[in-house]
């Protein structure tokens, strides 16, 4: 279950895979698609899209800093990525529990709370300019 969905930013330079918008895609294709699950797939597109542009530039940055400095960046940046990926992990939960039971109201809430740790995931990173 589940599809990648590949994307090129505007400006050409970084095609973006996610299983995030796979998932997204697939859930507002099917018939477990209410107007409040609509609502919460778009907040949940942005929100994945900001989260995931902000990885990129995580790893443009100079490692000219002491190495204790740029380990310890690249240590919070793993722990950062780990809990997207785990995230990521939870809507795939989600939604193949919503296809095997079918509770609207549960995978509502449950998705609304993916999309809110979306959102709140962190943009930037410890030291990050």
């Amino acid at each position: 279950m589940g599809i990648l969905v590949g994307v090129m930013w505007p400006s050409g330079e970084f095609p973006h895979n996610s299983w995030a918008l796979g998932l997204f895609d697939e859930i507002l294709h099917s018939a477990h698609a209410t107007m409040p699950v609509v609502e919460l797939i778009g907040g949940g597109i942005a929100a994945e899209a900001r989260c995931h542009l902000v990885l990129p530039e995580e790893d443009k940055r100079p490692h000219d800093d002491p190495a204790a400095v740029v380990i310890g960046r690249a240590s919070a940046f793993a722990d950062r990525v780990a809990e997207l990926c785990g995230i990521e992990d939870d809507l795939a939960g989600q939604w193949s529990r919503q296809v095997e039971q079918s509770e609207p109201a549960r995978f509502e809430a449950a998705l609304r709370d993916i999309v809110r740790r979306l959102e709140g995931w962190p943009g930037h990173f410890e030291g990050s300019t």
